[in-house]
């Protein structure tokens, strides 16, 4: 009789003990939708790459706004028509949700997108020289560029609203007083740019101690020219594009 008294008591102890814990549910942090892209206006086919900034969150869902979605944390997406589109991304925590939309214009221009990079490497060239001519003649003479810009710290640089027709490629920067960098020794023309998208190429220059030029201005020579699909590391990267247009 005894031990059941006991065993009673213990059972009654244990019941008040649990019954005098407060369960508390976690407190998670609020979630943030957020995201950003180098520019509000695209070509057609233009590589958008969207910088995620978004904080607390366990899983995301993006809509497009053209009928496609993703659940990555850092999409990329290319528009096939011209056209505004309602970006919008969902983000989710573990108890609330957040969402942020941006609108995109996308417009059917012919756009060159070119990377500078050195000849046998994958490094870019920032602040290099970069000139379109549209025949042979005017770039073996460095005459009638018809448009003139450098890259930015990526080495990028975005010619837009172009002409879809063959482009003669001038890179140039100065090493130092003797040598310079240039794709004069490479090839030095694209192929027929394709009518209202983006087409990307990169351009590879090598260092030479003399050049087409007149007044030996020139530093880096183009060393090869090929077409890409733009899909690397420094156009993910780009915050703003450097843009230039015909003169």
């Amino acid at each position: 009789m005894k031990k059941l008294f006991i065993l009673f008591s213990f059972i009654t102890l244990i019941l008040t003990f649990n019954s005098c814990i407060v369960h508390e549910q976690p407190n998670y942090p609020p979630v943030k939708a957020c995201f950003a892209v180098s520019s509000d206006t695209y070509a057609v086919n233009e590589i958008v790459y969207f910088n995620n900034c978004s904080e607390n969150v366990v899983s995301y869902h993006w809509d497009f706004g053209d009928g496609t979605y993703s659940s990555e944390a850092y999409p990329s997406h290319a528009y096939s028509r011209d056209d505004s589109y309602n970006v919008r991304l969902t983000a989710y925590g573990r108890e609330s949700q957040s969402e942020m939309s941006m609108v995109l214009t996308v417009n059917s221009t012919t756009d060159l997108d070119l990377l500078v990079m050195y000849y046998g490497g994958n490094d870019p060239i920032s602040n290099c020289e970069v000139s379109l001519y549209d025949n042979l003649t005017d770039w073996q003479n460095i005459e009638n560029d018809v448009a003139y810009g450098t890259t930015d710290s990526d080495g990028l640089i975005l010619f837009v609203d172009v002409n879809p027709i063959v482009y003669y490629i001038d890179a140039f920067k100065s090493a130092d007083e003797t040598s310079y960098w240039s794709n004069e020794m490479l090839d030095y023309a694209t192929d027929e740019l394709e009518y209202g998208v983006v087409n990307y190429y990169n351009v590879y220059v090598e260092l030479l101690s003399s050049g087409k030029n007149k007044s030996d201005r020139k530093s880096y020579i183009i060393k090869k020219i090929e077409k890409t699909d733009g899909n690397d590391i420094y156009r993910k990267s780009r915050v703003n594009r450097n843009t230039v247009k015909l003169k």
